[in-house]
């Protein structure tokens, strides 16, 4: 990958190192987007919500270490075996 792409493990440890709450920037919130929850998902497509963005509400957790811990169980036990159904 580019340097403008980092690898997951590389945007997740710049992430935890510089943020270890609520992102308040957007680049804090576009590393966090970046950190890869399982081998087809990133946290960014559990980020964007239409009805968030209709009621105008973050879809930004308050705990960005459970919300990756959650999303990786999430991933991993859940939707990627879907995933490979045939």
């Amino acid at each position: 990958m580019s340097p403008a792409h980092p690898t997951s493990s590389t945007a997740r440890k710049r992430y935890v190192e510089s943020e270890m709450n609520k992102p308040h920037s957007v680049k804090t919130l576009e590393e966090f987007g970046r950190v890869q929850l399982s081998k087809s998902f990133f946290m960014r497509e559990f980020l964007y919500s239409e009805i968030s963005q209709i009621e105008g509400i973050a879809n930004i957790p308050d705990d960005p270490e459970l919300a990756i811990a959650a999303g990786k169980q999430l991933c991993e036990h859940v939707l990627e075996p879907i995933q490979d159904v045939p």
